[in-house]
C-alpha cells in the first residue's frame, strides 16, 4: 500500500522538477516491479510538445492575420493541441438534437442585463424581494417562450429547471444589489464588442514577419467610475 501510495505521489508531481519528485523518482528506479511504470511515466512528462511548424499550413486553418479571443488564448496556453483541434480543425463534439438554453449563460446574461439597465446599480439594491423575483419570472418566461414555441416541449423536468433558475437569479441579483449598494460604480455596458468598428478597437500584435495578430471578443459587463476628474473602469 505505501509504494502505491508512494508513485501515486509521482504521478502528481511528475513534470514540476521538486525535490520530492526527484527523490521518490530515483527511489522508484532501483525497484524492479516499478521499473517499466517509472520509464513509461518519464517517457510521457518529457515528450516534447504539441507544434504546428508548416507555416503554409499554419495560414490555411489561421489566417495570415488571425484574429483571437481572450478565451482562445487560455485555450492555447493550457493545451495547444487542444486549440488546434477546436479553432483550426473545427472538430466538436456531437451533440443531441435538443434545445437546452437554461444550460448555456445566454439566458443568465440576457436576465441580468435587462434587469440591471433598467434599474441600474443603486435601484437593484433597494427593490423588494417580491419585486424582483416577480421581474426575473416574468423575463425567464419572455425568453424562454420565444425558444420553446409549443406547451408539449414545457414538461416537469422543464418547469424544475425553471424554478431552480428563478432562485439561482435571485440570488445572484442581491449580491450584486448589495455591491452597487456599497460602490461607487455604475453599470456602463454589456456584452461590449472589442473590434475596430465598435467603441473599443482590437488590441493588435504585429509579429516579425509583418503579420499581425488582433485580440477581440466581448466584455461581459463593463462598470465605471468618475472620480476628481479621473475615470475609472471595472471590466467584469
Amino acid at each position: 500500500c505505501g509504494e502505491e501510495f508512494a508513485f501515486g505521489r509521482l504521478c502528481a508531481l511528475s513534470g514540476e522538477n521538486s525535490p520530492t519528485e526527484t527523490a521518490l523518482r530515483a527511489w522508484f528506479s532501483d525497484k524492479e516491479r516499478w521499473k517499466e511504470k517509472s520509464e513509461k511515466l518519464g517517457k510521457t512528462v518529457s515528450a516534447a510538445g504539441f507544434s504546428l511548424s508548416d507555416r503554409a499550413s499554419a495560414e490555411a486553418l489561421f489566417g495570415k492575420n488571425p484574429r483571437f479571443s481572450p478565451t482562445g488564448i487560455e485555450t492555447f496556453e493550457k493545451c495547444p493541441f487542444s486549440y488546434f483541434a477546436k479553432a483550426g480543425l473545427l472538430l466538436r463534439k456531437r451533440q443531441k438534437a435538443e434545445l437546452s438554453p437554461l444550460s448555456s449563460g445566454s439566458l443568465i446574461h440576457y436576465v441580468l442585463q435587462k434587469i440591471i439597465l433598467k434599474y441600474g446599480g443603486k435601484g437593484l439594491s433597494s427593490l423588494s424581494d417580491e419585486a424582483l423575483r416577480e421581474e426575473i419570472k416574468a423575463l425567464l418566461s419572455e425568453y424562454l417562450d420565444s425558444v420553446f414555441n409549443s406547451e408539449k416541449d414545457k414538461t416537469a423536468g422543464f418547469f424544475y429547471r425553471f424554478s431552480r433558475m428563478a432562485g439561482f437569479l435571485f440570488r445572484l441579483l442581491r449580491r450584486l444589489g448589495a455591491e452597487f449598494a456599497v460602490s461607487g460604480f455604475t453599470p456602463y455596458a454589456f456584452e461590449l464588442p472589442l473590434d475596430d468598428s465598435g467603441e473599443v478597437p482590437c488590441y493588435v500584435l504585429r509579429t516579425p514577419e509583418g503579420a499581425t495578430v488582433s485580440v477581440g471578443g466581448k466584455i461581459d459587463r463593463v462598470d465605471i467610475l468618475d472620480r476628481n476628474g479621473e475615470r475609472y473602469v471595472r471590466v467584469v
